[in-house]
Parts: structure tokens; sequence; C-alpha cells
């Protein structure tokens, strides 16, 4: 079993030394970086040797997700849209008859009693209206039939 380990060790070095090879090739050719994906998954210890923390996975808050591979930095949720549990591939829009003004949030307002807006994902709180046949009062913060 030592041979087999030698060995294995020997073809992972020259697996790496590859690797250094194609990455200096990769540079002087000015070509896209080959995908940390990938990358982490076979040579996690030659990537995290040439740039320390590489592979290292980030949690992605509610109010946050991820933009692609694990170790890439969380995008936070714009303004209508919101994220309520840690590590989503996206942002979902607010519901019907919810908003939500603020960046970075894990849930959507709700509209006033009554109210509803017209569209997925809005962003303020005038976006919610009354349907029709009612109407809000100037300091009601519901809409009463007319």
């Amino acid at each position: 079993t030592v041979a087999y380990i030698a060995q294995s060790w020997d073809a992972l070095s020259r697996e790496a030394g590859r690797l250094r090879q194609m990455e200096t090739l990769r540079t002087d050719l000015a070509l896209p970086p080959l995908p940390k994906r990938a990358l982490c998954a076979h040579f996690k210890d030659e990537a995290e040797a040439a740039t320390p923390g590489i592979c290292e996975q980030k949690t992605c808050l509610p109010g946050s997700y991820r933009t692609g591979d694990p170790s890439d930095p969380c995008a936070v949720c714009p303004a209508g849209r919101f994220s309520e549990r840690p590590n989503m591939p996206e942002c979902d829009p607010c519901q019907i008859g919810r908003y939500q003004p603020s960046q970075n949030s894990s849930s959507c307002a709700q509209c006033a009693r009554n109210a509803t807006t017209r569209l997925l994902g809005a962003s303020e709180a005038g976006s919610c209206t009354c349907p029709a046949g009612t109407l809000r009062w100037r300091f009601e913060d519901w809409c009463t039939p007319c």
C-alpha cells in the first residue's frame, strides 16, 4: 500500500504541475480563469496554496443570495425582492399584496387591509392600491367600500 500511495502522490504532483502550466498558459494567452468549482474539487490544496481562502464556502444570509460558486461573495436582494433562507440561489419577488422598499430583506411587508398590488415585486407602499369599489381615506390604513 505504501507503493500505491507513493504512485498516487506522484500522479497528483504531476497533475498539479500540469495545472500550474495550464494556469501560466491561460494567463499568457489572456484566457478567462479556470472555474473555481473545478479547481477546488480537484486541486483544493494547490488552489488554496496559490490563493488562500479561494475554496472557502461562504454562507449567504437571508436577504442575500448566492451568485454562483459557493466561494463567490453573496449579493444583496434588491428592493421588491427577498430571500427568507440562507444560501438561496436567487431572491423571490414580493407576492401580490406585499411590497419591500429596502434592499437586503428577508420578507415583504403586507399592504394595508384590503389593499393589493397589481404586479409581483412591488418596492414601495405606494404600489398598494384599493380594489375597485373601495377607497382609502387619507388617515386610514385600510380600504373601505365607497
